[in-house]
C-alpha cells in the first residue's frame, strides 16, 4: 500500500510540476501532497504564484513544502481593467536606446504619450535632447542621456545616472543597433564583426543586467529587446547582423525564464522591413524594394509607429502573462 501512494505521489508531483512549473531546488525540497488541498479550492482557478521558503517547517523530520499560493488577478479583475488602464504608464520611468530617430524615436514618443517619462537615448545627447524637448513641448516628460551601448564604461555611468536621479527603471527598450558592413559573409572585416557583436550583443546584455539588477531591487518591470526578421531568415549580404540578432532572441529567453521570479518580463520584437533611415538602402532602391514587397503579403514597408505600438504592448500591463517572446511585426513575411 505505502508503494502504492509512493508511486501516486510521484505521478501528482510531476503534474504539479507541469501546471505550476515548479522545480525542487534539492530532493525533498516540497512533496505533491503539500500542494493538492491547495489545488482543490474553489478559487484555485485565479492566477497562482509560488513563492518558495528554503526553511524546513517547524517540527518537521524532513524537509517539506513552504510555498505560499499567491493570487496575482483574478479573472473577474481582469475584466475590469479598461483598455485605458491596461495601456496606461503614467508613473513609469522607461529608457529607449537608438531614441533620436526611426523606431526609437517612434517609441519614445508613443510611451511618452502614454504617461511613462521617457530617458530618450542615443551615442549622440543633440539627437536626444531634440526629441526630448518635441516630447515635452506635447505635454510629456522626457529626458536626454546620451549613451554609445558599445562602450561598457557609458553603460555604467548611465545607470549611474538612473540610479542618483530616478532610483528606478520600469522598461528598458534596446533599441539601438549597427550594422558597419553590407557584404558577402566571407568578405567580412574583423572591425566591422567586433562592432556589431559590442553593440547588438555585448550592448543588449549588459543593459539588461543593469537594468534588471535595479528592475529587481524595485519590484520587476520589463525588458523589451528590438531584434530582427533577419535573426530568423538571415539577411543577403547581412551575415553578423543577423547572427547577432538571433543572439538577442536567445538573450531574451534567457532573461524571461532567469528574472521571472523577480517580476522582470523580457520579450523581443522583430520588425520587418519599416522606413527607417537605417533601411535606407533597402527602401529607397526600387529593384531591391519590389523584390522584398514580393515577399511580405501585406504589400507595403512598416511605418516606425506600428513598430511602437508592439512595444507599448510589450511595456504594459497589457501583457502581464507574455515573456520570453519574439514577437514577429513584418507584415506577414516570416509568416
Amino acid at each position: 500500500m505505502r508503494g502504492l501512494l509512493r508511486g501516486t505521489r510521484r505521478r501528482a508531483d510531476r503534474q504539479l510540476r507541469f501546471l505550476l512549473h515548479l522545480r525542487p531546488v534539492s530532493s525533498g525540497r516540497y512533496r505533491a501532497a503539500d500542494l493538492l488541498p491547495v489545488l482543490s479550492r474553489p478559487d484555485a482557478g485565479q492566477t497562482l504564484r509560488t513563492v518558495h521558503s528554503h526553511e524546513p517547517a517547524a517540527g518537521a523530520d524532513e524537509p517539506q513544502c513552504n510555498c505560499q499560493i499567491q493570487p496575482l488577478m483574478t479573472s473577474e479583475q481582469g475584466k475590469d481593467m479598461s483598455r485605458t488602464q491596461l495601456f496606461d504608464l503614467d508613473g513609469k520611468i522607461a529608457f529607449v536606446s537608438g531614441a533620436s530617430r526611426g523606431i526609437g524615436e517612434a517609441i519614445a514618443r508613443l510611451l511618452a504619450q502614454q504617461g511613462a517619462h521617457v530617458i530618450v537615448s542615443s551615442r549622440k545627447i543633440d539627437g536626444c535632447q531634440t526629441i526630448a524637448d518635441a516630447i515635452i513641448a506635447e505635454g510629456g516628460k522626457a529626458t536626454a542621456i546620451a549613451c554609445h551601448i558599445g562602450e561598457m564604461e557609458q553603460i555604467g555611468s548611465v545607470f549611474a545616472q538612473i540610479r542618483e536621479q530616478f532610483g528606478r527603471l520600469d522598461i528598458l527598450v534596446n533599441n539601438a543597433a549597427t550594422n558597419p558592413q553590407f557584404c558577402n559573409v566571407l568578405d567580412t572585416d574583423l572591425s566591422a564583426f567586433q562592432k556589431t557583436v559590442d553593440v547588438n550583443i555585448r550592448g543588449y546584455f549588459f543593459m539588461s543586467v543593469e537594468a534588471g539588477k535595479l528592475m529587481r531591487e524595485t519590484g520587476g518591470g520589463s525588458i523589451i529587446n528590438v531584434a530582427s526578421i533577419n535573426a530568423v531568415s538571415p539577411g543577403a549580404f547581412q551575415g553578423v547582423y543577423s547572427m547577432t540578432k538571433a543572439a538577442v532572441i536567445n538573450m531574451t529567453k534567457v532573461f524571461a525564464k532567469e528574472c521571472a521570479g523577480f517580476g522582470i518580463r523580457c520579450n523581443a520584437l522583430l520588425p520587418g522591413l519599416t522606413d527607417t533611415k537605417f533601411a535606407s538602402a533597402l527602401v529607397k532602391n526600387d529593384a531591391i524594394l519590389n523584390m522584398a514587397l514580393a515577399q511580405i503579403p501585406l504589400k507595403r514597408v512598416a511605418a516606425p509607429s506600428e513598430m511602437a505600438g508592439a512595444v507599448l504592448y510589450l511595456a504594459s500591463e497589457a501583457s502581464s502573462y507574455t515573456t520570453g517572446v519574439a514577437l514577429n511585426v513584418d507584415g506577414g513575411f516570416l509568416s
